[in-house]
């Protein structure tokens, strides 16, 4: 989303945001070719 809206303060929608993007996802999205590496929560 950062990507396609630069402009737009993006942030996680989840019911408990963690600092730290899981290794897990950042895997699945980069085997979609997404790379999500980079992101995190600001407190």
């Amino acid at each position: 989303m950062r990507k396609m809206y630069p402009e737009a303060d993006i942030f996680s929608a989840g019911t408990k945001p963690e600092k730290d993007v899981n290794p897990f996802a950042v895997q699945v999205m980069s085997e979609m070719g997404i790379d999500i590496s980079d992101n995190y929560c600001p407190r």
